[in-house]
């Protein structure tokens, strides 16, 4: 927490929840949901339920494809969770809507370096700097694995907290808000019911062939 805030400190989030938003407005779809975000800078956003203000979950965003998708690392609570609450929201819109997947090859960012000294750090041990960006309002460098992860790990191990996991830095950064009851299935409020995206999908006739 120390080399957080004074040096550099190094913590893994492999674990990460990605998910790939795409097609349809992928930014604004996002902005909708993170109105702090301008849609352009990477680093870390609270997501929130648009009408009641809920939070639903803090995540990394990234542009990818010239902005035509938008990249999201969420929590590692419970994959499915951040996923279906997107698809709920995007269920919401009128007109198209956009895509919202979590592909299984995904160059998420498996390291982030935090704090003052992040980018000399970075670029010491990883050959090249990576992505800049803030993590709970310290300067972060957000680093996407490749090569050797192995030889990365032990470079980096002098450095490491010692535990996995991705909230570390909470102790002394402003208060997480609270999970939202919308976050947990079935995916509810106190002031409305969600609709899930299969129930809002049109139905076809004719028989439905059981999987």
């Amino acid at each position: 927490m120390e080399r957080a805030r004074s040096s550099c400190a190094v913590f893994d989030l492999s674990q990460g929840t990605p998910i790939r938003v795409s097609y349809n407005d992928p930014v604004d779809f996002v902005r909708s949901l993170a109105p702090a975000w301008d849609g352009r800078t990477e680093g870390e956003i609270d997501l929130v339920d648009p009408e009641t203000g809920a939070f639903a979950d803090r995540a990394h965003v990234s542009l990818a494809f010239e902005g035509r998708a938008v990249q999201l690392l969420g929590s590692a609570i419970d994959r499915a969770c951040l996923h279906d609450w997107l698809r709920a929201r995007a269920a919401e819109r009128s007109g198209a809507r956009p895509t919202i997947a979590m592909p299984v090859l995904f160059p998420s960012p498996g390291l982030v370096f935090v704090g003052p000294g992040s980018q000399a750090v970075a670029a010491e041990i990883l050959g090249a700097p990576g992505q800049p960006g803030l993590r709970h309002g310290l300067p972060a460098t957000w680093a996407w694995l490749t090569g050797d992860v192995a030889e990365i790990g032990r470079a980096c191990r002098p450095l490491f907290a010692g535990v996995r996991a991705e909230n570390l830095l909470d102790a002394g950064a402003p208060p997480r808000p609270t999970w939202a009851v919308a976050h947990r299935p079935p995916y509810a409020t106190p002031e409305r019911r969600e609709v899930p995206v299969r129930a809002a999908a049109p139905v076809k006739k004719g028989k439905v062939k059981k999987p």
